[in-house]
């Protein structure tokens, strides 16, 4: 079979890794890609102008499924234009993507399907957010941008001041463009967060290893949030009550809204939990694998992945049986300094290994020049392990991780501690 994986992160690098691992799998083409990706047997990363370019070329190539990675394209409706070209495609419809491109979308179809989540309320200007606040009067409370922004698009806000300066910055500094120019203001849940993605066939449901991911760029999570600077497989917090709480009152529901509103699913859906003392409440849908979560999933996972798309692609999603790897995942992001906010692209990157015993890197954001990969992004790469418990998992990645190095290099050091 052939595949086409559109994208150019560390997610995409490890669904390309797990299908190169396939004896079913001919060849792997990663639109854009990045050096790293190329690595890897089997795939090569396409230089392609355009969408409508890569089309001609997935229909000229015959390939047989395209797994789409990033939201921007599933909410622009790539998966719309592949299916019209007869290729057939892993990921929801343009019309079923705003469940992550909208989250007022997102948070007034919960509340129709009785979805558990916190309380909101909707603004549609800067004088309309502020006077909420003021009327409100209660902190610390969560502002969310409407629209896409790349992870960062959310503040907890403990004050009036940094409420206000934050809806500034959407409405008027345009810092998410016009993603920004409609706002969630949605309750504070106290809790610990829990990353669920789920695979969908159109017809059945099958969720995967329970995550923990950590959003905020410095350790003991303070700072802006990123993409995400880690991930532990699975959630070592979320335990078996919740869990079934979590299906029960928000996964459930949320499969009976996309029947009832005619919204095909075929894909990963993603679920953002908070979870209370009162059980999980969810915070946002994303419509696709998450990154870093997906690195240490995929990582986890014993099963043939290939044999997987293709059973969500042919709605036979009950003749998988999940194997996982025993213990725990862990998955360490290394970031440039000054990542999320201004970072130095071009950096050579020290101290990597061709391959590991026990443990795997996924690139994000690196080039080849000369004979040395150089940082190009905020998210460089992603070191990955497994062990029998956290600790032992932890341990392997930060040892692999103090023997890279390139200039102002930066990550987290307690990914993964209890």
């Amino acid at each position: 079979m052939k595949y086409l994986v559109v994208g150019s992160g560390g997610r995409e690098h490890a669904i390309c890794y797990k299908l190169s691992l396939s004896n079913n799998v001919e060849k792997i083409y990663a639109w854009p890609g990045n050096d790293g990706i190329s690595l890897e047997n089997k795939c090569q990363c396409l230089e392609i102008e355009n969408e409508d370019k890569l089309i001609e070329f997935a229909v000229n190539e015959k390939i047989d499924i395209a797994i789409i990675g990033p939201e921007n394209y599933l909410v622009n409706g790539i998966v719309d234009k592949l299916m019209q070209n007869k290729i057939a495609t892993f990921g929801p419809e343009k019309k079923a993507s705003i469940l992550e491109g909208s989250k007022i979308y997102a948070k007034k179809l919960m509340k129709k399907y009785k979805v558990s989540t916190a309380d909101f309320f909707e603004a549609f200007s800067y004088d309309e957010a502020i006077n909420y606040l003021i009327q409100k009067n209660e902190y610390p409370i969560v502002i969310k941008a409407d629209g896409l922004a790349s992870g960062k698009g959310v503040l907890v806000a403990n004050d009036f001041y940094s409420a206000k300066e934050f809806c500034k910055s959407l409405f008027y500094d345009n810092i998410f463009g016009i993603s920004g120019h409609k706002v969630v203001i949605e309750k504070y849940l106290k809790g610990f967060e829990a990353s669920i993605i789920v695979l969908c066939d159109g017809k059945r449901f099958l969720p995967l290893l329970s995550a923990k991911d950590h959003k905020q760029v410095f350790d003991n999570n303070i700072g802006p949030n990123t993409g995400g600077m880690g991930a532990v497989a699975p959630n070592p917090f979320l335990n078996e009550k919740d869990y079934e709480k979590f299906i029960e009152n928000i996964m459930n529901p949320t499969f009976i809204a996309l029947k009832n509103e005619g919204l095909l699913y075929k894909g990963a859906l993603f679920f953002g939990i908070m979870v209370t003392e009162s059980g999980p409440y969810l915070l946002e849908y994303n419509v696709r694998f998450g990154d870093p979560e997906t690195q240490a999933i995929l990582y986890a996972l014993n099963n043939d992945f290939s044999e997987i798309i293709n059973e969500v692609i042919l709605g036979n999603l009950d003749k998988i049986q999940l194997e996982w790897k025993k213990g725990y995942t862990c998955a360490v992001v290394l970031a440039s300094g000054g990542y999320p906010n201004n970072f130095q692209k071009g950096l050579i990157i020290k101290g990597i290994q061709n391959d590991y015993e026990d443990a795997k890197i996924f690139f994000s954001a690196v080039k080849k020049s000369n004979e040395n990969l150089i940082t190009d992004g905020g998210r460089v790469l992603s070191v990955v392990s497994s062990g029998e418990t956290l600790d032992d998992a932890r341990k392997k990645v930060y040892n692999i991780v103090n023997r890279i190095n390139f200039d102002n290099m930066h990550y987290r050091k307690d990914i993964g501690i209890i």
